[in-house]
């Protein structure tokens, strides 16, 4: 990465114009990046420069090194927080991939591989006896579900937000008949797509393919 003019000491505070604030940040906005041509912004003895075009193979082109903190309630929370907003970005961006096409449906995990995969990161952390992998896992996942249901999606709690929405505009709630048809279908759409998905994750795990 120094041929590309980044070097030992730079604080890198933006991917391609978008902000970031820690390690997770930082992947996840290089992985969202379609063509791995990167444009960051460093911080670099007390001044911001653009370091622009550099190219990448993988988000793993070079090493993260992370600096250590000291705990105490403020960097504790204000950590948390920044955890907490970097992984609703990235929801959102892969949802966003996904409707897109730079996802496949294949790439999709139902609760079979969520459950394989809380059980693979266990094994980790109970071997090695670090359980903040395990516990950023259900972070991610809790975050993840929150999210979803706040989708303008029929059978959802965004969808009745979305109800509320048009009654708060318009003066007058739809009818309930309405609704109810409509929370109906958006219910039967999403058991059938939850019936998909766990079928591929059958497949994968007697394929032995895997899940990530």
């Amino acid at each position: 990465m120094k041929k590309a003019g980044l070097k030992d000491g730079d604080v890198i505070t933006a991917v391609n114009g978008t902000a970031v604030t820690d390690n997770e940040a930082l992947a996840g906005a290089i992985a969202a990046d379609r063509d791995f041509t990167i444009d960051f912004t460093v911080l670099r003895e007390n001044e911001t420069l653009e370091i622009d075009k550099v190219k990448m193979m993988t988000v793993t082109a070079f090493d993260f090194v992370l600096l250590g903190e000291k705990k105490n309630v403020f960097t504790v929370v204000s950590g948390g927080v920044k955890y907490a907003l970097t992984m609703s970005r990235l929801v959102y961006l892969s949802l966003f991939d996904l409707i897109t096409g730079r996802y496949g449906f294949s790439e999709l995990a139902g609760p079979i591989g969520t459950v394989s995969v809380i059980a693979d990161m266990a094994q980790e952390s109970a071997a090695s006896a670090d359980w903040s992998g395990i516990l950023m896992i259900m972070a991610m996942i809790t975050i993840n579900i929150g999210l979803f249901n706040l989708l303008p999606i029929p059978a959802l709690d965004g969808g009745r937000l979305f109800f509320m929405l048009i009654e708060l505009v318009f003066r007058k709630p739809v009818p309930a008949k309405y609704e109810g048809w409509v929370h109906a279908v958006g219910m039967v759409l999403l058991l059938l797509l939850m019936a998909v998905v766990s079928f591929s994750d059958i497949w994968k795990w007697i394929s032995g393919v895997g899940f990530y």
